[in-house]
Order: C-alpha cells, then structure tokens, then sequence
C-alpha cells in the first residue's frame, strides 16, 4: 500500500476515478478513507447542485456543492456508503463506495491513498430513458490482489455501453434543445422588433399583434407585457378622444338640423304673411 501509483481507467463516461497519494497519508497511520472530487453541471451552472450521503442505506448528511464544485469527505472503515449526486431539472447520479477491508490488513497499514472522481449532471430532457441511472454510475471497493481501493470492473463492464447511449442521447437532445432555443429566440427578437416599429409609427394594433406574438413564445418576458399596456392605454384614450368628438358631432349636427326646420318654418309663415308669427321662428333661431 505504499508505493505510489496511478490509475488510468479505460471507460470514457462522466465518472472518472483517479487515484492518486497524499504526503499527509505517509506521515501518519489513517482511521478513515478519503475521497476527493469534483461536479460537473452540463449546460447549467452549480447552484442548489446536492450531495447526499447515505452509510448502510441511512441518510447521514446533505451538503450543498460550493461554486469550485469540488468535495472531499472522510469515510469510516467497514461501511457501506452511497453519494447522490443530484440537482433539479438534471439527471441524479450516484456513487457506491464500501470501506470494508479485512482486519488483519488493517491492523498492519490502514494508509490507503485517496480517490479522486469526477460526476457530471445533464439535464433530465424528456422522453430520455434514465432507468440506468438508479444504479450506482461506478463501485470502488477493497481489492486484495491490488491491496488497494480500485472500482469494480466487473461492474463497470455491465452498464458501461448503457451508460454511454443514454449520455450520447442526452447530448443530442441538448444540442437539438439549443437549436431550438435560438430559433425561438430569432423569432422573439423580430416579434419583438415588428411591435417596436409599429409602435413608433402609432400602428398600435399592428404594435400589439406583433408583441402578443412575442409573448406566444415567451409568456413570462415583462417587456412585451408591458408595451401591450402601453398599447391599451393609448388606445383607450384614443378611444375616449373619438367618442367625445362623435358627441359634439351629433350635438352640432342636432342643432343644425334644429336651426334648417326653424328657418323653414319661418320662411313658410314669412312667405304666407303671416310676419309677427314669422318674426318670432325667426328669433327661435337665433
């Protein structure tokens, strides 16, 4: 257990298990084993990203991962331990890791240097089959003919191909998504450039068409929303501005009438000489 080596694992997938000696481990008998480690969030970043620790299927601690993604605990011997790697909206993963070593190894040397692995989330797309992530993503254990921790390779053999599909699909899915996303984004922007032309040149109902259009693609953006009331508002007075003028048209158009059969009426009596009561039509029209 004292020479120095390290491991160069043949499988390409998210977990990457590298084994490497500390200086601290030399100078001083170790009662616990040491793990190191790193997170990697794809397309994502590591906020709210969780570490939960389960030994002999108990939960005994959460932390959240800080923004160098990097951890490292410190494990009993003769346990069985579980990492869950997990963060919403992403793909959890777990690691299984079992300290047990037979007494007599470590009675003479419990000096075991650390392993180093690295976990990457993507994101949970949908209709992506995940089922081969309920299992463990790799098992590092004792290994007797290595006198060593090592991952089981044997287990490793068995889900590597299931693991590589489902990782491969979930990156064509994420390239799809971002095509996706920039076209949507494309329409946004020339919804979004349509409303802020005709809104300047008063076309307020095309204004509102084309922001309403925007909207369809990103129903939470404020900006959109906030243009549309401007648009209700301005038309709204608009509005109320054609009423009143409508008002004192018929108003005017009333009196007009009024004054045409008073002054008819006036010219009728004035005609038949009938003055004084032509003379009073007369001053009704006034």
């Amino acid at each position: 257990m004292s020479n120095i080596r390290t491991f160069l694992f043949p499988y390409a997938f998210s977990i990457l298990l590298l084994s490497f000696l500390s200086s601290s481990f030399v100078s001083q008998a170790q009662q616990k084993y040491s793990i190191f480690g790193k997170v990697k969030i794809e397309n994502g970043s590591l906020d709210n990203t969780i570490i939960t620790i389960f030994k002999n299927a108990v939960k005994t601690d959460s932390k959240m991962v800080e923004n160098s993604g990097k951890f490292n605990f410190d494990l009993e011997f003769g346990n069985d331990y579980m990492l869950v790697f997990s963060k919403e909206g992403f793909v959890t993963k777990k690691v299984s890791i079992s300290t047990f070593v037979p007494a007599d190894i470590l009675s003479r040397d419990s000096q075991f240097p650390p392993f180093k692995f690295m976990v990457s989330l993507f994101p949970a797309y949908k209709g992506l089959d995940l089922s081969i992530f309920d299992q463990p993503m790799g098992m590092i254990m004792y290994d007797k003919e290595l006198d060593d921790f090592d991952y089981d390779r044997d287990y490793d053999s068995q889900i590597r191909d299931a693991i590589r599909r489902a990782e491969e699909e979930a990156r064509r899915r994420a390239a799809e998504f971002e095509a996706q996303r920039l076209a949507q984004e494309r329409t946004f922007n020339a919804a979004i450039q349509l409303g802020d032309i005709n809104f300047r040149a008063k076309k307020y109902e095309d204004s509102k068409i084309a922001y309403k259009n925007a909207l369809t693609i990103k129903p939470k953006e404020e900006y959109p929303k906030t243009q549309i009331q401007k648009i209700d508002a301005l038309l709204a007075s608009q509005q109320a501005e054609a009423d009143k003028a409508a008002q004192l048209a018929a108003a005017e158009k009333a009196l007009s009438e009024k004054y045409a059969a008073i002054i008819k009426l006036a010219d009728s009596q004035f005609n038949s000489g009938d003055y004084t009561t032509a003379k009073t039509s007369y001053t009704d029209a006034l």
